[in-house]
């Protein structure tokens, strides 16, 4: 990693969790700096829920901006899991879950992570980690009857933002339940 970590954690610790120009202001200064994507994963693991969630941000917009995360740089951002703990930073790991590919070791710890967000007191949090569980059934069939359950229990969740969550992915990934 080229990147010092001091500043591009400094940056993000002005971070409020809603101001995004911080993060524009971020990026802006360190994207071009070699190692900056490593700079980010290492920070997501951060206890500081600015840092984290501004580095799962930027993240996050990297991999929409069409960015790509290697399977090394994937393995590293996800052996962070238990340390990623804010709840903004662990919905955007979620959001991202369509731009990775996972092995098998990964979807393993991935999915295992993502069973406790499943029932998360915050609804888009519950709908995201539907999502990403799905993504790792996408790629790993082991994991298919588990995504199926969950799309099943989403169904059923009293918040719409999981039940409109559940018919997109029923709609734009083909996963649904065996017929009875």
């Amino acid at each position: 990693m080229t990147i010092p970590l001091e500043p591009l954690r400094d940056a993000l610790t002005a971070f409020d969790g809603r101001a995004t120009t911080i993060l524009g202001e971020a990026e802006a200064r360190f994207a071009e700096a070699p190692g900056y994507l490593e700079a980010l994963i290492a920070l997501a693991g951060e206890g500081d829920a600015r840092v984290s969630g501004g580095a799962t941000w930027l993240i996050k917009a990297r991999l929409e901006a069409g960015g790509r995360l290697g399977p090394g740089e994937t393995s590293a951002l996800l052996t962070k899991l238990a340390l990623i703990t804010a709840w903004d930073a662990q919905l955007h790991l979620c959001q991202i879950a369509r731009y990775l590919t996972f092995g098998a070791g990964d979807a393993e710890r991935f999915s295992s992570w993502l069973e406790g967000l499943l029932t998360h007191k915050r609804p888009f949090l519950r709908a995201w980690s539907l999502d990403a569980l799905c993504r790792v059934a996408l790629q790993h069939e082991g994991y298919r009857a588990r995504a199926l359950e969950a799309l099943e229990a989403g169904a059923q969740d009293p918040a719409a933002s999981v039940k409109a969550r559940v018919r997109r992915l029923r709609k734009e990934t083909g996963l649904h339940t065996k017929a009875r």
